[in-house]
C-alpha cells in the first residue's frame, strides 16, 4: 500500500468519525432550539459566535491552519443556525 492511500484511509476514519460528532452537534443544535423558541430568543447570537470562533483559531499557531479552521466552523455555524430555524414548535 502507498503512502497516499494510507494516508487518505486515515482521512476516511476522521470524515467517519466527525459525521458522528456533527450528528450529535446537531442533536444538540435541536434542543437549543427548541429552548430558543420557548424563551423567545433569536437564532443568532453573534457575541457567543466571535468568542467560539476565537478560541477556535487560538488552536493553531500556524495562521493559515488558523484560518481554515474557523471557515470550518463558520460553516458549520451557519448549518446550525439553518438546523434550528427549521425546527417548529
Amino acid at each position: 500500500m502507498d503512502e497516499l492511500t494510507v494516508i487518505r484511509q486515515q482521512i476516511n476514519g476522521l470524515n467517519d468519525q466527525l459525521a458522528g460528532l456533527l450528528l450529535q452537534r446537531l442533536h444538540l443544535v435541536q434542543e437549543v432550539a427548541k429552548i430558543k423558541q420557548q424563551k423567545d430568543l433569536p437564532i443568532l447570537d453573534k457575541q457567543r459566535e466571535s468568542e467560539i470562533l476565537n478560541e477556535l483559531g487560538a488552536k493553531s499557531s500556524d495562521p493559515t491552519t488558523s484560518r481554515y479552521l474557523r471557515t470550518i466552523f463558520e460553516a458549520i455555524m451557519s448549518a446550525s443556525r439553518d438546523a434550528e430555524a427549521s425546527i417548529k414548535k
